[in-house]
């Protein structure tokens, strides 16, 4: 006996993937009929129908009594076709459910008269009364006995089986037959079912690309459900892959992603599917690296391995080799919530005639610091993509272009940027000693990346690619040391540590097995430690799958010794320039050991003839003997401005400007520190950096802002650059970053958004040339170091445009025309368990912030509602904008605006001070500037 309406919606509410199928295919007839009926359209009455049953599914709960199911499906159906008809297309409401059995029936469209026994079946049709002519159309088209059609109308039996016998005996002879034949033709075979399928699948990946869990989760539940009544099992596991990602990430509940994953590997297992159970498998395998579960990570790794291998995945198979090499590493170096993280990765690299070439890399990271710029060891190597000739010469040379290309384990260029990369070896007999050995005859190739005029790069993200760049190979072992020197000033130096496996020829051998670990530490943070195994895992032709586990771990012990074993090493290489930057990394760890550091700084920079850092280390000397008084600060840092006029390197002039500024701001000379920092600014700005040009802006503001309110325990000042991107749809915010001048308050003294840019006043700005009512969605990371860890949390962001007709009152005037933009912060697992300053960081950015812009203006006020029951009120109080019209955010070089607000729970009044700085294409530069004051002294 089949189950009833009752029954089987009870099995779909419980979580039965293949009870609402039945329902679907028990009533897809009749929901086609009654839409035909009232559209006169079968292809639109499919598409209804199709809406019918995935808003009957996602309100599948909202059913009050199961047993009238058939009845609450004819109701959806009629609204849905009203709203068709409006040319509303979305799901329907329950609230707009029309109580009415039917509504006006529309006259026959149109459109449908495309064949020519529709035509005669609408023509045979409409000689019947209307409820005689949607019986005989339920009937023959849904094949329903009489008694289910009355519960689907929700209507008697006997008023179905009169209309019935009406019917039947008003239409006789050829009519009846040209019914019963079209009507059937009609009916919507198991291929409506996967339409239901795909569109299902469709609208998950939209919710999930705009961060709405509950719609994401709904939508998949509606896939997963068709797909069972298909048995389509790879869409099921697709359906699963989907959910653990997202419930592992940014739906903050791993557990249950775990749970999903492993329904998954079932489903791939029971079906056959090797290479759907491979990529079930990793899934499983990143998860539980994710949690910190090790043994299980190597566990389902070590199955993964073995099926990739078995498929030819040369790819995963190499990341999957990585993921077993971090199950050895990871256990007493990192767990989850430490401060840190690690890289799984593949590096393919193409043996090709013109050298070695590395191909697009794969990574799966989590690094609590976000990604470091360089968190492998090979991505030293990466750009340009060739970095090594195959059977190089002394005095060879070779150039290569890079272009932005951004990859997963490293920034990409600026957008525009090019780069090119001369290369030439200069030495193949050179001594190199490393942790895993002393190594002669080594090939010495130098890498000088420049922009095309051989100029400075003018973006921070280029210049770290920019520079000098000498890597070191040895015969028969491979690439043993790599020093890289960027044009922001920051040095890189990989060291081989251990390396075994032999064949293979030349300076890059790569015969299987072959394993090489490294391990480097970061310029102006040498306590981040990184280490890196790599292994030649397998080959294709003539490329080669280069496996990369990288472990970083910030604040490690050890970091001074093995520095110092470095150093001498690279002594006794010879390696003066490489000694030099291990001994300056020593003498920022150990203060005991500056004094040393420093000597042998001295001799090595003569030897070199470096006199920009002789001048430092001779000053930072002295500073380490006997301390330095505030004028011999200023002394240095004019020493260093004559050296580089003298030079004549404008570059080097900016950034002694700048410098010596800092030291008249530290004094509270705060008049000449404005001066100085307005003329590194107009450097910057010839030179075509618009970022540092906004930031020596931002530091000149802040200066003059000093004069009048200098710091104090009272008082306090943040300044920064925010960056809009102006694009064909608008103004898109890219972000902010930002420095402290002065006591910050912290825990709970304050709160944790301490100027405007932490509230993203700008988020959702594209908004702003839109349409009323037009929607957007992002993701926020936040995150804390409480007590020695890192840990933070995802908020989901949604914007609505509200309105472009508010009034808004604020010190600064009276507005009329203001657009609205409402956005909505939410966290992504909000039964996540957090420590209480996260908590304490989760309350004040979930919530709801209303801003408004005025035509002409900009943002004049933001009205955030925290979700901890606080509310922040940023006003306006004065602007000076030049007249380009009635933008809603005017960009213009030098328009000012000032905000105040007041910090509810420490007292501190907050004042913001914005400035367009500076422009480069379609990038706009804000400097701000924060002053935050105490309302009693503490």
């Amino acid at each position: 006996m089949k189950p009833g309406d009752e029954e089987l919606v009870r099995r779909a509410l419980s979580g039965d993937v293949d009870s609402f199928g039945e329902l679907v295919r028990r009533y897809r007839g009749a929901v086609q009929g009654l839409a035909y009926h009232m559209t006169g359209s079968f292809e639109d009455a499919e598409d209804i129908a199709q809406e019918v049953f995935i808003t009957a599914y996602l309100k599948l709960s909202q059913l009050r009594d199961p047993d009238r199911f058939a009845s609450w499906l004819r109701r959806i159906t009629v609204n849905c076709c009203k709203m068709w008809m409006r040319g509303r297309r979305e799901s329907v409401p329950l609230e707009e459910v029309d109580e009415e059995l039917l509504g006006t029936v529309p006259s026959p469209a149109e459109e449908i008269e495309r064949e020519e026994m529709r035509r005669l079946l609408a023509e045979a049709l409409s000689q019947l009364p209307e409820g005689n002519r949607l019986v005989i159309t339920l009937y023959y088209l849904t094949g329903l006995s009489y008694r289910d059609i009355a519960r689907f109308l929700d209507v008697p039996l006997s008023t179905v089986e009169g209309r019935m016998h009406r019917a039947k005996r008003q239409l006789k002879g050829r009519l009846m037959r040209l019914i019963e034949e079209g009507l059937r033709k009609e009916r919507l075979s198991d291929e409506f079912i996967r339409r239901v399928l795909d569109e299902a699948m469709k609208r998950a990946r939209e919710a999930r690309g705009r961060w709405a869990g509950e719609e994401f989760i709904r939508s998949c539940r509606e896939a997963m459900e068709a797909a069972g009544k298909l048995g389509d099992v790879g869409a099921q596991v697709e359906l699963l892959l989907m959910l653990g990602e997202a419930r592992s990430t940014w739906l903050g509940e791993p557990e249950k992603g775990v749970e999903d994953y492993e329904s998954a590997l079932k489903l791939a297992r029971k079906r056959g599917d090797k290479g759907r159970e491979a990529e079930v498998l990793k899934a499983l395998f990143i998860a539980h690296c994710r949690r910190g579960e090790y043994s299980e990570m190597r566990r389902r790794a070590e199955e993964a391995l073995k099926l990739f291998s078995e498929l030819g995945d040369r790819e995963n198979e190499a990341l999957t080799r990585a993921a077993l090499d971090l199950a050895d590493m990871l256990p007493g170096m990192w767990r989850p919530g430490q401060p840190g993280g690690y890289v799984m990765a593949v590096f393919p690299v193409q043996l090709a005639d013109e050298g070695y070439v590395f191909l697009d890399p794969k990574s799966v990271r989590n690094y609590s610091w976000g990604c470091p710029s360089r968190c492998a060891a090979l991505v030293h190597l990466l750009r340009p993509r060739r970095f090594l000739k195959p059977s190089p010469k002394v005095g060879e040379t070779w150039e290569d272009r890079i272009t932005r290309r951004p990859d997963g384990l490293s920034w990409g260029i600026e957008e525009g940027d090019e780069l090119i990369a001369r290369s030439v070896v200069e030495s193949d007999d050179d001594l190199v000693l490393t942790p895993a050995g002393r190594f002669e005859r080594c090939l010495r190739v130098r890498t000088v990346i420049t922009p095309p005029n051989v100029g400075v790069a003018t973006e921070f993200r280029t210049r770290s690619y920019c520079g000098t760049r000498l890597t070191w190979f040895a015969p028969g072992v491979g690439l043993v040391k790599l020093r890289h020197e960027d044009q922001n000033g920051m040095t890189w130096v990989v060291h081989l540590v251990e390396h075994a496996g032999s064949g293979g020829e030349g300076y890059f051998p790569l015969s299987i097995g072959r394993m090489w670990r490294y391990r480097w530490t970061k310029d102006h943070s040498p306590e981040e430690m990184f280490e890196d195994v790599c292994r030649v895992v397998s080959c294709c032709g003539n490329t080669f799958y280069i496996s990369s586990a990288t472990v970083g771990v910030k604040g490690r012990g050890g970091a001074l010794s093995y520095l110092e074993g470095i150093a001498e090493l690279e002594r006794e290489s010879g390696d003066l320039a490489g000694e030099a930057a291990i001994l300056r990394w020593i003498a920022w760890i150990s203060k005991e050991r500056g004094i040393d550091c420093y000597e042998r700084l001295i001799e090595i920079y003569k030897a070199l003839g470096d006199e920009p850092r002789l001048i430092d280390a001779r000053w930072l000397l002295k500073e380490a003997r006997e301390g330095l008084s505030d004028e011999d600060k200023v002394r240095w840092r004019e020493e260093k401005l004559r050296l580089a006029r003298k030079i004549g390197d404008r570059r080097k002039i900016m950034e002694a400007l700048g410098a010596l500024a800092k030291e008249h701001l530290l004094r509270g000379e705060y008049e000449r520190a404005a001066e100085l920092y307005r003329k590194a600014a107009d450097i910057a700005a010839e030179g075509g950096d618009a970022y540092l040009s906004a930031s020596y802006t931002s530091l000149s503001e802040t200066a003059r802002e000093m004069i009048g309110s200098p710091p104090s325990r009272r008082c306090f000042y943040i300044r920064g650059v925010g960056c809009l991107i102006e694009r064909e749809g608008g103004l898109y915010s890219k972000g902010s970053d930002r420095s402290s001048i002065g006591e910050r308050p912290s825990g709970s003294e304050g709160t944790p958004m301490t100027d405007l840019f932490w509230y993203e006043p700008f988020s959702g700005a594209e908004l702003l040339s839109q349409e009323v009512g037009s929607s957007l969605y992002d993701g926020w990371n936040i995150g804390i170091a409480v007590n020695g860890s890192v840990t933070g949390d995802h908020m989901k962001v949604g914007s609505v445009l509200v309105s472009k007709d508010e009034r808004v009152e604020v010190p600064a005037g009276e507005f009329e025309g203001c657009a609205l933009i409402e956005t909505t912060i939410s966290a992504s697992g909000e039964e996540k368990e957090l420590v209480p300053e996260i908590e304490r960081i989760r309350g004040y950015y979930a919530g709801v912030k209303r801003a408004w812009f005025a035509p002409g203006v900009g943002l004049v006020r933001l009205l955030y509602q925290h979700k901890n029951g606080r509310v922040t009120d940023i006003q306006l109080v004065e602007h000076q904008v030049k007249e380009l019209g009635e933008d809603y955010l005017p960009m213009a070089l030098g328009n000012r605006w000032r905000y105040r607000w007041k910090d509810e729970e420490s007292g501190r009044v907050f004042e913001d001070l914005l400035v367009v700085a500076s422009q480069k294409g379609n990038r706009w530069y804000i400097a701000f500037v924060t002053r935050a004051t105490a309302a009693v002294d503490r």
